[in-house]
């Protein structure tokens, strides 16, 4: 072995690089604005987040599915409106119902921050996420979702004291209301040459009582208990086109983007229905929107 060498670590010189950096285990002294940091580095502001301005009638996302009733409709303050019918649980079976009702989601894990929520928005069933927890929200207490029930096929959104109906309202749940579906039904199969007699009442707006269907347009689920049109009698072709499909059909005949006018929406418009009308029709097949499908829904 060599001799010891009497050098010391004090007598080391420093690394090269190391300037004055503290030894580790050491921390530095809290830094203020007027202390800067030895590090060089700025020190951390932490932000505090503003509170959210709830406005009067108004309530925090958070609070609303705790209290979820019977449809409600609730609304944002841009005038947004949110219409949510059920929920897909993550264990749900291929058979039974279609969705569970919202208020599921507070027993299912993970359950209030997933996307599978059923909203209903254009005529269309898809699955989303569930209001924004930290935003404000109002629930229309004086408006009615009415689906079809019984021997009545209507559907709407109505006031819930004279039961007149909300159209705004309705064609943004359901892309159209009850007659203009029934009149644009009845004026593409007099267009196209499918079956129209008032006698036998084809097309027409219709819903199942007891199980859920398939849209022969674009195999989305129409659940039971949901609008639909029949434009042939049950179980024949093009006896269940959801109103996703009928948009989606509507979409194809009068392209928008096209500069010459579409030779559809000219019969239409001799048919006396407005170009308001189609055009709520074609905004509500949004091609971002995804319906759920049949028979693997979730």
């Amino acid at each position: 072995m060599g001799k010891r060498s009497d050098i010391t670590i004090g007598d080391l010189p420093p690394l090269p690089g190391s300037g004055d950096r503290p030894s580790r285990g050491r921390r530095n002294p809290p830094s203020t604005s007027d202390t800067p940091s030895p590090t060089g580095r700025a020190p951390r502001v932490r932000l505090s987040k503003a509170p959210v301005e709830v406005p009067p009638g108004y309530v925090l996302g958070s609070k609303i599915i705790s209290s979820w009733g019977y449809r409600p409709l609730v609304e944002d303050p841009s005038g947004q409106l949110y219409c949510y019918l059920g929920y897909v649980a993550a264990d749900q079976q291929p058979s039974g119902l279609a969705f569970y009702g919202p208020a599921v989601a507070v027993r299912d894990k993970d359950g209030m921050s997933s996307d599978r929520f059923v909203q209903l928005r254009g005529g269309t069933l898809f699955k989303s996420a569930f209001l924004d927890a930290e935003s404000p929200y109002r629930v229309l207490d004086d408006r009615l979702l009415v689906l079809p029930s019984g021997t009545d096929s209507y559907y709407g959104v109505v006031e819930r004291g004279s039961r007149s109906e909300d159209v705004a309202r309705t064609r943004e749940l359901f892309g159209g209301t009850y007659d203009e579906v029934t009149k644009v039904a009845a004026a593409l199969a007099v267009i196209v040459g499918r079956t129209h007699h008032e006698l036998a009442r084809l097309p027409r707006v219709t819903f199942s009582k007891t199980r859920n269907n398939r849209c022969d347009l674009t195999d989305c689920l129409i659940p039971e208990d949901f609008p639909y049109v029949a434009f042939g009698y049950s179980p024949y072709v093009w006896s269940h086109v959801s109103l996703y499909g009928l948009y989606k059909l509507l979409d194809l005949l009068c392209p928008t983007d096209r500069p010459w006018p579409s030779p559809l929406k000219k019969l239409l418009s001799e048919a006396a229905i407005s170009d308001e009308v189609v055009n709520t029709m074609l905004k509500a097949a949004d091609p971002n929107r995804h319906p759920l499908p049949f028979p693997d829904y979730w």
